[in-house]
């Protein structure tokens, strides 16, 4: 078995079946209870309402014509107009903590859990604030792309070509954005699995149009966005890398924006465009001993842009998708050759989720946003809140993840 020794400088080990099973428990309460203090305390009162409430249940969102988001919130909006008594928001609530459970132990499955792993799985997900505001307001595409993109890899670290384009295509269709993983997809690319995909994602827009009585053009032409909506920086609600900038600045709402969006959008594709370096510099470098460590690097690394992908419409339930880099991480810093360098980076991970989950909480739950409106950073005491922002931290777990990966493909040259 594992131990933690090496990398935290402790003695803890789980020898004892017992005390093993007693942290099981305790983990796996303390889950319960806190997703149930969420319910009681924020999301009954509020009604689960979010952005899915409004786009599933109020029309002036979405009058339930065309397509929004993508082809597998359709087939759910069918569902509830077909059993509206059934299918209401708390449904989807509950399928949210479905989602998670399976989450976690499709993740044991992954990196091959030891005791110690699947206590570090359910520690991350028990202190994760992220997933517990996700439940809050039933951000269901984003926790069904989650366990979409999971099971991609689960398929990519066993070779299931097939399987793996499948979900891809799947998660695709859930939401647009995971269309950034598809370079990790070489590692198990085959002419057949390419038209699993293809056939998945032309079917499902087929049906959708079929069934929404639109030209698959149409449906088509409002899955792809085609502008970026401007920055808000005054509502805690848009958490992207151009609305953060915007109120380091210090631009009001209605200002100029165009600035701090290009700056945004640039510094997103020289990251996407590093990180796919090192997608085709590590594939390169595969052995059958490193395979399993280069995928789970490479899908943190994607994973990792999953929220400022978002560009603007970054909200706080978005953040989710770094849940589960922080276990992937983990397996591969364990793998590692250089121990020393390791235990570093594992430390380093473990400052940086507790940033993740708990900075933010004083700007997005106290502080009233608003009145860093027009004020930039550094103007007055208050401003210096701005920091805390998600994003951030965000970013400093992408340029993380990118330094290891060049530590990561200079190894594996060297070991070859």
């Amino acid at each position: 078995m594992r131990k933690l020794k090496e990398y935290l400088g402790t003695k803890l080990t789980i020898n004892s079946t017992g005390t093993y099973r007693f942290l099981v428990i305790y983990f796996s309460v303390t889950i319960f209870f806190m997703y149930y203090a969420t319910y009681v305390f924020f999301a009954r009162p509020r009604g689960f309402k979010g952005d899915f409430f409004a786009a599933m249940y109020n029309p002036a969102w979405w009058d339930g014509k065309g397509i929004f988001y993508g082809p597998i919130f359709v087939f759910e909006r069918w569902f509830v107009n077909s059993f509206p008594r059934l299918v209401t928001v708390e449904f989807f609530a509950i399928l949210f903590m479905i989602v998670v459970i399976l989450s976690i132990i499709l993740l044991s499955r992954i990196i091959h859990a030891d005791r110690v792993d699947r206590l570090f799985i359910l520690l991350i997900f028990a202190t994760n604030t992220f997933l517990y505001y996700s439940f809050s307001v039933a951000a269901n595409p984003e926790v069904l792309e989650l366990i979409f993109l999971l099971t991609m890899w689960w398929a990519i670290s066993r070779r299931l070509s097939k399987i793996a384009y499948f979900f891809f295509a799947i998660a695709v269709m859930t939401k647009i954005v995971p269309i950034i993983f598809f370079p990790i997809l070489l590692y198990v690319f085959t002419p057949q699995a390419f038209l699993v995909s293809v056939f998945t994602v032309i079917g499902l827009l087929l049906v959708t149009a079929l069934g929404q009585h639109e030209q698959l053009m149409l449906i088509l032409k409002d899955l792809i966005p085609v502008s970026i909506v401007d920055p808000q920086p005054n509502s805690e609600q848009f958490l992207g890398l151009s609305t953060a900038l915007a109120r380091v600045v210090g631009i009001a709402p209605g200002g100029d924006f165009n600035t701090v969006t290009n700056i945004a959008i640039t510094v997103v594709i020289i990251i996407f465009l590093f990180i796919c370096y090192l997608t085709f510099a590590l594939f390169r470098k595969t052995t059958t001993t490193n395979y399993a460590i280069h995928i789970a690097y490479l899908f943190s690394a994607y994973m990792s842009l999953m929220p400022i992908m978002h560009f603007t419409n970054t909200h706080r339930h978005t953040y989710l998708f770094l849940a589960p880099i922080f276990i992937s991480l983990k397996f591969v810093f364990f793998e590692d050759n250089n121990k020393k360098q390791a235990q570093v980076y594992f430390r380093i991970l473990l400052v940086l989720f507790c940033t993740y989950s708990f900075l933010p909480l004083y700007f997005l739950d106290i502080f009233p946003v608003s009145k860093l409106a027009g004020i930039h950073l550094g103007e007055t005491y208050y401003s210096y809140v701005m920091i805390t922002e998600p994003v951030w931290t965000n970013l400093i777990v992408v340029i993380y993840i990118i330094l290891y990966g060049f530590r990561l493909l200079r190894s594996t040259a060297e070991s070859a």
